[in-house]
């Protein structure tokens, strides 16, 4: 298989190892298509669609992507002419094949189609901000001419939004192949696409593969971006999108995964965030944190080495965790992307790449370092189809909406609109749904009023659609009638406006971390201090403890030699001197260790009583038992530590 990528008779070619493949000019049809005549001595006698794709206003030609049915079955032409572009998605591990097809927007698309079809129909869609058309066309003859004009019904772009795609995985081996990219994102109305290199997983090795990284792996047209960038997964910790870096972050997975495996979980997540910042790129968590044995995304984010958190792919939608962390005040910009080539497969009104797909308002800028900082500021919102406008005391996502300390009033406004009728409608509150009235079809508008006290925050009214919707104090709608089952969600985020504070536990610990660098200073500093006094301590006591100094960490498990075990002397310090020890018992580990912890301040005042103890109080009350025990004269154990420990290990 080639693993070269070009463009033959308007089919796009391209190879990546083992797990997708873009078709060369004869590939294995899905099933269920149509075979095209292959074979007939008589080509005059087969039809041809000619397929111009037209805008309304202008009349001219413009880019889209298309999709063909035969006699009530879907058709996959094996090659179109230079106007039309054929490609071929193939993900082999998961047997998951899709063809589509674009017109370029530069002329007339040419078709052969089977001999004795007797009718087409053409469907057209061109991203989400166009109103995808259909007609049907009976075959007379050898030839059959459709235009189709496309209209816009919203022009996003006109206000600063592009749409944009954040995770493919496709090979760019060559930089002559992405004009046919360039056209791609064209025909399904994206501005920009990250396409980002994998290792393992699935299959070994490196795919995805790109040419180059940062500015040198950059295709930009002026209207179209695509930016080189890096799946970077751990077994455990998960996975994360790395947009815009200047070179690979080795080794790419960790945990097992790839070929040969790096098999340690390590680094953490949290130093390939700040690599990828240091290499200009943007870090994100990937796929909802829903992957890995145990996710990380809460600390990275508290340690703020989270740029964005991917909400939304052609497969998942998962949003549980990122409505937990911006409750607790994390500013989490959303992202979404198909993650193709998983799951392919589309409707015909639906975009091929961004079909879950991410806006950023750049007020129109179409560069990459423009788009990364909108992406920072939180001037996003994600959809896969609805188109949402929303403020709040008319600033919108991105903005920070600043309330005096007594509280005051915060009006929401935000506008809901679909290129299809809706199915379902969700107002979203802490996240979870409310229930409203019934919405007519077509744009939605919500106007609410929240009066804030302090850290309280009421929801006063709401309106939809001009119709008042009761509300508790609480802000659940107990309007009725009750509204039918919906299943569109609209999220939009990014506002830093919190209606409660979180818990106090949360708090702390947050206040904790983003003091990271202090506080590991601090506790360098105790820890060196209580090293110094627990191997002055454990040097004069050898007959009573074994003891090594921890290597990695602050905990220590010494060895207990005096007489007893473990559990009595916890009870008797506990008792005598008023220190807390927890014996190995507490651990099922026996009863001869104890824990110490070395990272507390008072670490060498409890050390002191122990010493005092050890010296004056802990043969007290053992040289009576020890005798009755033994049986020895007295004198045997007066003023003769050392043999009192001998005398132990003889029991």
């Amino acid at each position: 298989m080639s693993s070269r990528f070009r463009a033959l008779n308007g089919t796009v070619a391209l190879a990546v190892v083992a797990t997708l493949a873009i078709a060369s000019a004869t590939p294995e049809k899905p099933t269920g298509s149509v075979t095209s005549a292959a074979a007939s001595d008589d080509r005059s006698a087969v039809p041809t669609l000619k397929l111009e794709v037209v805008d309304a206003i202008t009349g001219k030609p413009t880019p889209a992507r298309f999709s063909l049915t035969i006699d009530g079955a879907v058709y996959y032409p094996e090659k179109l002419n230079s106007h039309g572009l054929r490609f071929v998605s193939i993900h082999e591990s998961k047997q998951q094949t899709y063809v589509v097809t674009y017109a370029r927007g530069t002329g007339v698309v040419e078709v052969e189609l089977p001999l004795g079809s007797r009718s087409v129909q053409v469907a057209v869609a061109k991203g989400f901000e166009y109103l995808a058309e259909s007609t049907t066309r009976k075959i007379a003859g050898n030839e059959v001419a459709v235009e189709i004009s496309l209209r816009r019904w919203t022009n996003l772009p006109k206000t600063g939004w592009i749409a944009a795609d954040e995770h493919v995985h496709y090979d760019r081996l060559d930089p002559a192949g992405d004009k046919d990219w360039l056209d791609m994102l064209a025909g399904d109305d994206l501005a920009a696409a990250h396409f980002m290199v994998l290792k393992g997983g699935k299959v070994p090795g490196i795919w995805a593969k790109q040419y180059a990284y940062g500015k040198q792996g950059e295709a930009f047209d002026g209207e179209r971006l695509i930016r080189s960038g890096e799946e970077y997964r751990d077994s455990a910790q998960g996975h994360i999108n790395l947009l815009g870096v200047e070179k690979i972050i080795q080794p790419i997975p960790t945990g097992g995964l790839g070929s040969p495996p790096v098999r340690d979980n390590y680094p953490p997540l949290l130093d390939v965030f700040q690599q990828t910042r240091r290499l200009g790129g943007l870090g994100g968590v990937a796929h909802g944190a829903s992957l890995g044995r145990h996710p990380t995304a809460i600390v990275d984010t508290v340690l703020g080495g989270v740029d964005f958190f991917e909400i939304g792919n052609a497969h998942l939608y998962a949003t549980e965790l990122w409505y937990q962390l911006m409750n607790c005040g994390y500013v989490l910009p959303p992202a979404a992307g198909t993650d193709l080539p998983n799951f392919p497969f589309r409707d015909e009104w639906q975009p091929f790449l961004g079909s879950m797909r991410m806006y950023v308002n750049t007020a129109g800028k179409r560069d990459f370092e423009s788009w990364k900082r909108a992406v920072v500021a939180g001037k996003v919102f994600v959809t896969s189809g609805p188109i949402v406008s929303f403020a709040v005391n008319d600033i919108g996502p991105g903005g920070v909406v600043h309330l005096p300390d007594a509280g005051g009033v915060v009006t929401i406004e935000a506008e809901l609109a679909s290129p299809i009728g809706l199915n379902s409608f969700e107002l979203i509150r802490m996240g979870q749904p409310l229930p409203a009235d019934q919405p007519d079809p077509g744009p939605l508008k919500l106007r609410a009023t929240l009066a804030a006290d302090g850290a309280k925050v009421a929801l006063k009214s709401a309106t939809i659609e001009g119709r008042a919707v009761s509300a508790t104090a609480t802000g659940s709608f107990d309007s009725s009638p009750a509204v039918p089952e919906f299943d569109v969600d609209v999220t939009i985020a990014n506002l830093d406006l919190n209606a409660y504070l979180p818990a106090p536990i949360e708090f702390l610990t947050g206040l904790a971390l983003r003091h990271g660098q202090e506080l590991k200073s601090r506790n360098s500093d105790i820890f060196a201090t209580s090293l110094k006094a627990a191997n002055s301590f454990f040097k004069r006591h050898d007959n009573l403890f074994a003891w090594s100094p921890p290597e990695a960490g602050v905990l220590s498990f010494p060895r207990w030699l005096g007489p007893g075990g473990t559990k009595e002397l916890s009870d008797r310090l506990i008792e005598e001197v008023s220190i807390a020890l927890a014996p190995s018992l507490c651990f099922d580990a026996g009863d001869n260790h104890f824990r110490v912890g070395l990272c507390r301040r008072s670490f060498p005042e409890a050390l002191e009583r122990l010493d005092d103890f050890c010296t004056t109080k802990l043969w007290a009350k053992t040289a009576g038992r020890i005798l009755l025990r033994h049986r020895f004269p007295v004198n045997c154990f007066v003023g003769a530590k050392r043999r009192l420990g001998w005398t132990r290990r003889l029991h």
